[in-house]
This record gives structure tokens, C-alpha cells and sequence, in this order.
């Protein structure tokens, strides 16, 4: 209603992160697609192979929704990868206690993911804790929030991170002490070149 009545008296309104479609108005919004974009080549561009999406489920999700897992896809298709269901977790966007359940079961499988998209600010937490309550050792994340990243590896990592405006986290998984390309399993072997064999300390 208030919108109705600004655009009524021919008031200039521009929105901010708010836009949905045929709105009668100018916005600024984020790129989801963007970033989910430069999240899923980010991560199969360091060599994983099994990457999982957390995130809520498509059936009536808003535009922005779409396009971040869209974006995520894309990426993985050009990397040669899917995003295959077993590896697709969907958990209500606004409540993220709902997610530690799945989540935990996803990364408690001898065939876990290696790397974890987790494009909601919300959700990014609820993974990192899974995995530490696991035993895993998360690797470099790739942080943003409002377009500001807290914390980026590789550096060039954060100006992307400007770029999408998204706001979530992508984490490598590892268990702790072992290299990240190792495949996980209950009772793993230590690799050639011992845990330091990956160039990454994370």
C-alpha cells in the first residue's frame, strides 16, 4: 500500500535489495546469479570434484533464490561437473536450525563432499559447525556479506566478492590433519607428502 501511494503521487523511489517481478519501480539489487557464478568456479577451479549445494528449495522461491543456485549450476557445468540430487540439500531459507539435521547427515557419509556451497549467510555457519563437530577441518572460505568480504583465499577472491554482492560462504572440507584432495573415508591413510601436501592451510 505504501508504495502504491508513493508511485500514485508520482514520488522518484528507487528500492534497494528489494526487487520482484513487473515492479513498477527502479532497484538495486544483488547479482545472484553472479554470485553463485563465481562460487561454483571457485571451488571446482581448485579441484574438487563432489561438490554439494545447501540451500532452500526451488518450489515457489523468489527470483533471487533461482538465480543463485542457477548461477552455482553453471558453473559446474562448465567445469565439466553436475550438481547431482544426492549432493542437493534443500533446508527452509529463514531457519537454520532446520538445517544442522541434513547437513550433519550429508557430511557423515564415507562418500561426503569435498566442498560445500552455502550461499546464505545463515546457512554458512550451520556447515562450518557440522563439519567441526565432525571431526573436518574446513579449508579456505570464501566469505561475503553485503559485498564486503571478511576473509578471502586466494586474495583475488575478494574483489570478486565485491563484484557478486551475495552474502554466504563456500567451504572446503578435510579432515583435519589430511590433505584436501584425499578421498575421505572412515578409516583414511595418510597421503604422500603428509598433511602438508596441499599448498593450502586454510
Amino acid at each position: 500500500a505504501l508504495l502504491q501511494g508513493l508511485a500514485a503521487a508520482g514520488v522518484p523511489l528507487v528500492m534497494a535489495d528489494g526487487w520482484f517481478e513487473d515492479m513498477p519501480h527502479d532497484a538495486v539489487a544483488q547479482d545472484g546469479f553472479a554470485g553463485g557464478l563465481q562460487a561454483g568456479a571457485w571451488l571446482a577451479g581448485r579441484g574438487h570434484r563432489r561438490i554439494a549445494f545447501v540451500g532452500p528449495s526451488l518450489v515457489g522461491a523468489d527470483l533471487q533464490v533461482v538465480e543463485r543456485r542457477c548461477g552455482a549450476a553453471g558453473a559446474l557445468g562448465r567445469a565439466g561437473l553436475e550438481l547431482p540430487g544426492d549432493l542437493l540439500v534443500s533446508v527452509p531459507l529463514h531457519d537454520p536450525r532446520a538445517a544442522v539435521g541434513p547437513v550433519t547427515e550429508l557430511l557423515s557419509r564415507a562418500d561426503r563432499p569435498t566442498a560445500v556451497l552455502a550461499l546464505w549467510q545463515g546457512l554458512g555457519p550451520v556447515v562450518a559447525r557440522a563439519a567441526r563437530d565432525l571431526g573436518l577441518a574446513p579449508g579456505a572460505t570464501w566469505t561475503w556479506s553485503a559485498g564486503r568480504s571478511r576473509r578471502s583465499t586466494p586474495p583475488t577472491s575478494s574483489a570478486a566478492s565485491r563484484r557478486a554482492g551475495s552474502a554466504g560462504r563456500n567451504l572446503e572440507l578435510r579432515p583435519a590433519g589430511r590433505s584436501l584432495h584425499q578421498p575421505a573415508a572412515p578409516a583414511p591413510r595418510q597421503p604422500a607428502g603428509g598433511a602438508g601436501a596441499h599448498p593450502d592451510t586454510g
